[in-house]
């Protein structure tokens, strides 16, 4: 996945619906958006029941300031690793996969709960959306039933 992908739920759906074991993000996101960029990365884990590495840029790129904090999670989107300082390293963990699978299938069945039926009409609304007036999005999603 890259950057802003980490924002939307469903890209990180679609990839582990076609099986992949891991994700892989590779971002840019700058200050002030640390705590933002933390749960969005752990709430994809957490959405999919999947782990994830995830590497954030540092450093300065003229008027954008990179905060870093690269970060392993696990299937449920603990931190396994993490850089938390401004400044280049490597991380390492070890990922159980048979953990992730074990998860999917116990506790956290989202794979067989799940009913994307229920909302895939609405789906279309999602295009009617006045992203510079939340209030007028409401009224338009209304109005379109």
């Amino acid at each position: 996945m890259m950057c802003y992908d980490t924002f939307f739920p469903e890209v990180a759906r679609i990839l582990v619906l076609e099986h992949a074991d891991l994700l892989i993000i590779s971002t840019n996101w700058e200050r002030p958006r640390i705590q933002d960029w933390e749960l969005c990365v752990r709430a994809r884990a957490l959405d999919n029941i999947i782990p994830i590495v995830a590497a954030n840029r540092i450093g300065f790129d003229k008027e954008s300031d990179f905060f870093g904090h690269s970060r392993i999670s696990d299937p449920l989107g603990t931190v396994m690793s993490s850089l938390d300082s401004e400044r280049p390293g490597y991380l390492q963990a070890t990922i159980d996969y048979e953990q992730t699978r074990g998860l999917r299938h116990g506790y956290y069945s989202i794979y067989q709960d799940a009913h994307p039926e229920t909302y895939s009409e609405k789906w279309h609304l999602q295009g009617n959306m006045d992203s510079k007036d939340p209030k007028t999005a409401v009224v338009k999603a209304e109005d379109a039933n």
